[in-house]
């Protein structure tokens, strides 16, 4: 049950697809390498096979062309457990095919990571089978092997050796300082004249970045960052990508910072991928601070919540088994012994995942909870010959986990009389791993040894790292630092499941399921921004940095952001409002401009109401219309007096140009509030309009509140974009003190539809990007 899996449907065929404006140059898709890896992965399905090399074609032909001197960044953005690998070995076969002598693959922070990554790339380019020598590998080099390389690379110099004899040298190295520094010394003793590089960054949000970035004025480098500079500028000919499913850092460390990508490409999944969407749906919004809303998981018969009194950090110490983990452990002994009466154990894994912490001492209790339960459970199955009461007995305990699996599974579900008859076997073959270094050796899964495996760790486990078969996971752990990054990268659940999604059950505590519903509208909202930005050739470095993110998120650790992100969150009630009254500045004159040149242009109508309210309850209304226009003319010119309303209305305009990019039709009504009296309101010692918005009149009784007026907030139409305008006289003092300031002073407050509710936004503005729609000048 191998989770990652090839893609298969990106819509880039390489036959057929014209050179893009933004490609350098165009590779050759037709070389053996290539022709040999899609063979290998993807028997048997053309279409999948074109989709691949259409879309490897688009992300090698962006970069720099082999001969030519230079560097260039790409992004490459695919989903966690999507398929990454196959994208990047892909690209490193095709640059074998089109000339580049040299390949190195920055693979993970750890050994098991950078084998596991070692091993997958001699599999998918068959490195050492049978009698083909396109490939020279070598891991974790040093200089000393310097001399056998620049015979390698003079072969290429050769007139007499052919091409196919010709071999790339793919270098794999773990990102750590030592070994990064020992290939930058080996490269420095190369003749690298007419050599083209390809550097694959693999989880390039993890290790690489410099995570000194806001001490960067005093030129300051962490140590990994500062050997992938030195190994940079050893190459005068290269292309470096940048493959990740969690980019946030990425795109929010300084566009001048040479990681800073060019352009970015999106990975589809292919067909049987379960991600994201699969497991918690589309995001559920709440408002900020707002507390966890009562309703049952989107999709429970696979979601389960662990409850407050089972997580440890929570509760305090937990001195027995908690009852789901037990839970857990049933369903997932069910599910191996269902694959035994199905014969299925010879092929893919079946597997567990206990990830309860960081903490290594927690990982020993668990896994003690966990072996000294097993035992039990194995010793009682184990004794079937002589005891087969005490079997047939424990047998009967799991019937309820089976009853849960059938639910999922359906009629592939084997009869529980042939299931409890594996459990003997099951238990046995079952491997109980401990994936962590606190012993002070690294753990290396050897898949093969057996088919079930329950695994228990914590960030060893994280990011990168591929769980085969994974059915169950078990993760009783809070949210953290909240680093929206971190947070999705612990989902190693995701994954090609869909042939055996109903075996699989995930157990969480419940704030973290919801952040994994609200990552998902996070996601597909920066996909989409992404997707654009490729689709329209818009340089990456000239986008102005915006995520969609739930208050409770950070998009990812600070210190490898130069440039601080700001928040833009709503009033709660959906409205966002200019407030700020600096005076002088003419933008007052300015806006009040804008206000009369739209006002002059558009017809407004006297708005529906109750006839006893008064002439500040009354407004007047536009007919709906086009909502690009309205920005246009009226919101994007209208200028902003405080600074710190900035960030909040370029939020608000991204989620308005977002909803205009989602449907061109989109429309809008302006209200023209109160226009036959000026309203007066008092500004505040921060010169903040204070009560900006009229209540419901009358107040009181209850029974009749808001029977005349239902009070400014109440008016806009959920069908559409609602613009108020207001006109105001402003005041200080109060009472007799009470004096006038300034008069007949514009303000705007807009509210989206019910269909697209403000959400709280992360921005980022950098010194070297221009500045955002709204601000002044």
């Amino acid at each position: 049950m191998t989770d990652a899996s090839p893609i298969t449907s990106v819509t880039i065929n390489a036959a057929t697809q014209p050179l893009a404006e933004d490609m350098r140059w165009d590779p050759d898709p037709s070389g053996p390498e290539l022709t040999s890896l899609l063979a290998h992965k993807l028997p048997d399905n053309p279409e999948a096979q074109a989709n691949v090399s259409g879309a490897t074609r688009a992300i090698l032909g962006r970069g720099i062309p082999p001969g030519r001197e230079g560097a260039d960044t790409g992004l490459v953005v695919g989903y966690v457990q999507s398929g990454k690998t196959l994208s990047f070995t892909a690209a490193i076969a095709m640059a074998r095919d089109n000339g580049f002598q040299l390949i190195i693959v920055l693979a993970g922070s750890s050994t098991q990571l950078a084998k596991q990554s070692q091993d997958r790339i001699r599999e998918d380019l068959r490195i050492g089978l049978g009698r083909r020598r396109s490939w020279a590998p070598y891991h974790n080099p040093k200089p000393a092997d310097a001399p056998g390389i620049v015979g390698l690379f003079d072969k290429w110099r050769d007139p007499f050796v052919p091409a196919r004899q010709r071999q790339t040298i793919i270098i794999t190295v773990m990102k750590q300082h030592t070994h990064l520094r020992n290939l930058t010394r080996l490269v420095q003793r190369l003749d690298l004249a007419g050599v083209t590089a390809l550097v694959i960054d693999d989880e390039a949000d993890q290790v690489s970045l410099n995570t000194r970035a806001k001490q960067f004025q005093q030129a300051r480098k962490s140590t990994t960052y500062a050997r992938l500079m030195e190994l940079r500028g050893a190459l005068p000919s290269h292309t470096y990508l940048q493959y990740t499913a969690t980019p946030q850092a990425p795109l929010l460390i300084s566009i001048i910072d040479s990681l800073s990508a060019r352009w970015v490409d999106v990975l589809q999944p292919g067909m049987g991928y379960t991600g994201g969407i699969t497991f918690f749906g589309p995001g559920q919004r709440r408002a900020a601070g707002a507390p966890l809303p009562a309703r049952p998981l989107q999709h429970e018969r696979i979601l389960r919540v662990i409850p407050v009194s089972e997580i440890p950090a929570a509760a305090g110490p937990i001195d027995a088994i908690p009852p789901t983990l037990e839970a857990a452990l049933r369903l997932f002994m069910v599910g191996v012994a269902a694959a035994y009466v199905h014969g299925d154990t010879d092929g893919d894994n079946r597997s567990m995942l206990v990830h309860p912490s960081r903490e290594t001492a927690d990982h020993l209790t668990y896994r003690n909870w966990i072996n000294d339960l097993f035992q039990e459970w194995r010793s009682v199955f184990s004794k079937s010959d002589s005891d087969p009461r005490g079997a047939a007995d424990l047998a009967e305990t799991f019937r309820d986990a089976y009853d849960d699996l059938a639910d999922t599974v359906g009629p592939g579900m084997p009869p529980f009389d042939d299931v409890k008859l594996r459990f003997r076997v099951a238990f046995n073959d079952t491997e109980i791993k401990e994936v962590n270094r606190r012993t002070g050796q690294a753990v290396i899964i050897d898949w093969s040894q057996r088919y079930p495996w329950i695994l228990i760790g914590g960030q060893a486990m994280d990011r990168g790292f591929t769980v085969e078969g994974l059915t169950v996971t078990y993760m009783p752990r809070g949210l953290g630092g909240g680093n929206a990054d971190s947070l999705q990268q612990r989902a190693r659940f995701f994954g090609y499941k869909q042939r055996y999604l109903g075996y699989c059950r995930v157990f969480l505590e419940q704030g973290v399921s919801f952040a994994f519903g609200d990552y998902v509208e996070h996601e597909e909202f920066m996909r989409d921004e992404l997707i654009r930005i490729r689709d329209e050739q818009e340089p990456l470095q000239d986008w102005p940095r915006k995520f969609v993110l739930d208050p409770t998120l950070k998009p990812c650790r600070d210190n490898v952001l130069q440039d601080p992100y700001t928040r833009s969150l709503a009033d709660p009630t959906g409205w966002v409002a200019t407030q700020a009254f600096l005076g002088g500045g003419g933008f007052e004159a300015h806006n009040r401009e804008v206000v009369e040149a739209f006002v002059g242009s558009h017809e407004f109508y006297d708005d529906d109401g109750d006839p006893r309210r008064t002439t500040i309850q009354k407004h007047r209304v536009t007919e709906p219309l086009p909502l690009r226009e309205v920005m246009n003319e009226l919101t994007s010119t209208f200028r902003l007096r405080d600074p710190s309303e900035l960030d909040k209305w370029t939020g608000l305009h991204a989620q308005l140009a977002h909803m205009l990019e989602e449907d061109s039709d989109t429309m809008a009504i302006v209200v023209l509030m109160s226009p036959g009296e000026r309203r007066e309101r008092g500004i505040n010692p921060a010169s903040r309009v204070k009560q900006f918005f009229q209540g419901e009149a009358p107040v009181k009784p209850l029974s009749a509140r808001g029977s005349i007026y239902p009070g400014d907030r109440e008016i806009a139409d959920d069908r559409y974009v609602t613009i108020q305008v207001y006109r105001l006289n402003l005041t200080r003092g109060i009472k007799e003190d009470k004096r006038v300031v300034a008069e007949d002073i514009p303000f705007l407050a807009i509210r989206l539809p019910s269909s697209g509710a403000v959400r709280s936004l992360v921005l980022q503005a950098q010194a070297a990007q221009a500045a955002p729609t709204g601000a002044s000048s």
